[in-house]
């Protein structure tokens, strides 16, 4: 009958859980630290763009654009459409990097061996034009969508 009663936020203190205590003492609970670390090790950069490339919309233009983190870490803005040969050409003429998308989902420039490997067009590669605001590209440049 001499039970001790323990508050809620005791027992989850000693649990490590909840309550004012970290469940992992030594480390911050903010959110700013996570995103500091993502920031670190190349995950998120520090406008929000992960590596995973996403339709994002363009702070400067309001367009919308392909976006996301390259192999090499640098924020890369494209413009939405896939290119063909010749439109990989023009915009090469136009200085405009061109990139393909691995494995569905990230961002690599290509060089002469992937133009070669993989020319534009490539159903398993996808060729897109860097984004510039208010010069869209032509639509002479990108591959007919079909419904």
């Amino acid at each position: 009958m001499n039970e001790k009663v323990v508050s809620r936020d005791a027992r989850t203190a000693e649990l490590g859980q909840g309550g004012n205590r970290s469940p992992v003492p030594h480390l911050p609970s903010s959110s700013r630290w996570i995103t500091s670390m993502l920031i670190d090790k190349g995950v998120l950069s520090e406008t929000g763009l992960t590596r995973n490339a996403g339709i994002r919309t363009c702070r400067k233009c309001r367009t919308n654009c392909l976006a996301g983190i390259d192999i090499n870490g640098l924020d890369t803005w494209l413009e939405p459409h896939q290119l063909h040969r010749a439109g990989e050409l023009n915009a090469l003429l136009d200085c405009r990097r061109t990139f393909s998308l691995y494995a569905g989902k990230q961002l690599v420039p290509r060089d002469r061996h992937w133009i070669s490997n993989y020319p534009a067009g490539h159903p398993q590669r996808p060729t897109f034009a860097t984004h510039t605001c208010g010069q869209p590209i032509p639509t002479t440049w990108t591959i007919k969508e079909t419904p």
